[in-house]
């Protein structure tokens, strides 16, 4: 049964400037903005005997925001709580050419199995812990990240789809910064350095790869430690 499918997806999300003194608490914080927009489209060309040469479509189209704060208790130690709205629109749209594929058809699309479309809307609150250790240049960074999702769906095209209900996830992670001592250089006449830095970093769980860092310096301070 080929199936095609494709995915794009662009956003991100960050911490926006230094962390700044909150009021008159020995507290800093950093504002946190999340963003992102998401296609899918998979298409399911059906084979057999009884299919006749039916093909099915399923369209999904993401749009999330929100954001929050990071707020460091120490120059260590931080919180992060954020929060996020997520909307999607989700169509299903099957074809047949023949007379019987079509009867048939008509009838799973009266019970919502095919030919079918919903909007959803999603909360999803979050908590991620973070613990900061420097050793040396290195930097080791502890991370504990709750999430919770909470779904609902509403502009249905037919009564009999339903969508709902709620999920979490905890995800515990340790981040390894090793700077390298490498030098970036600009390929020119002379030659000109432009930085110096370089780090890989390696997680213990689903992120491994290399990253060049500018004028690497360590981690973010705590407003009121300088």
């Amino acid at each position: 049964m080929p199936v095609d499918t494709s995915v794009t997806k662009f956003g991100g999300d960050g911490e926006v400037g230094s962390p700044q003194p909150l009021g008159d608490l020995h507290i800093g914080w950093q504002p946190l903005v999340q963003g992102n927009i998401g296609y899918l489209e998979s298409r399911t060309r059906l084979q057999g005997p009884s299919s006749d040469g039916a093909t099915n479509e399923f369209r999904t189209l993401a749009v999330e925001f929100g954001g929050g704060a990071r707020l460091w208790i120490t120059d260590r130690l931080s919180f992060a709580p954020t929060m996020m709205m997520l909307y999607g629109h989700t169509d299903d749209d099957y074809g047949v050419s023949s007379a019987s594929g079509q009867s048939r058809a008509a009838q799973l699309s009266e019970l919502g199995l095919i030919d079918w479309s919903i909007e959803t809307w999603s909360l999803r609150p979050a908590l991620d812990i973070q613990y900061i250790l420097p050793l040396s240049r290195t930097i080791v960074t502890f991370s504990s990240d709750a999430v919770g999702f909470f779904t609902a769906g509403f502009g249905r095209s037919n009564v009999h789809l339903r969508v709902g209900g709620g999920s979490g996830l905890v995800t515990n992670k340790i981040d390894v910064d090793v700077p390298l001592g490498v030098e970036l250089c600009y390929v020119g006449n002379p030659p000109r350095r432009v930085g110096r830095g370089g780090g890989r970093r390696i997680s213990f769980l689903t992120v491994a790869g290399p990253r060049a860092l500018q004028g690497m310096s360590g981690a973010s301070r705590h407003p009121l430690a300088e």
